[in-house]
Formats: C-alpha cells, structure tokens, sequence
C-alpha cells in the first residue's frame, strides 16, 4: 500500500469511511451532550445547596458570579446573632419545612435584599 499508493476499488472501502466518520461525529455529539448534562445537573445541585441558606434572588446572583465560591474574598459583611427564647421546645416535632419557613419569615425583615 505504501509503496504502490492507495487504491479503491469499488465503493466499499468508501462507504466504510464514511461510516466511520459518521459514527465518530455521532459519538462526540454524545458525549458532548452527556458532559452538558453533567454540567447542568452541578449547577442545579449547586443552586438547591445555596436555596437551602440564602433568599432567591441571592442564589441567583450568586450562581451568575464567574468566581468559585470556594476562592477567598473580602466583603463588608454583618453578623446577626439571635437567641430566640423557647425555639426548640416550639420547633419539636414540627416539619423540617415549617421550621425553614418560619426562620426565613423571622430573618427576611432583617436582610436587606
């Protein structure tokens, strides 16, 4: 073949490539849609993490944000330390999204958004 050149004959070896090549685009159209999914579902577990701590509108500010949330920075920040009286006995047996919505109705006039 080297020294000869190469040679078809008939349109089978043709066909063949052709297929192969087809099937080489199909496979990378996979697994570019498979690493997208991979993509995608980060971000949504990235976002219910941060749902659970933070108001919407800052979950979505802070998934738009290019910076890792795991690189240092340096922000003026406050502080709320509160001791509510009674809590635990109120919140015993309740759902954990009854005691969620109450903290958050109890911290939202305290943030400002």
């Amino acid at each position: 073949m080297l020294t000869h050149g190469f040679a078809l004959k008939g349109a089978a070896p043709l066909r063949s490539a052709v297929s192969f090549v087809a099937i080489a685009v199909a496979v990378i159209w996979i697994l570019q849609g498979l690493m997208a999914d991979e993509r995608l579902a980060a971000l949504q577990r990235e976002r219910t993490n941060l749902a659970r701590f933070f108001s919407p509108a800052t979950v979505e500010h802070l998934v738009e944000v290019d910076v890792p949330l795991s690189v240092a920075r340096r922000q003026k920040a406050a502080v709320l330390f509160a001791d509510m009286v009674g809590f635990t006995a109120q919140m015993s047996g309740r759902p954990p999204e009854y005691v969620i919505s109450f903290l958050r109705s109890f911290l939202a006039p305290r943030v400002d958004r």
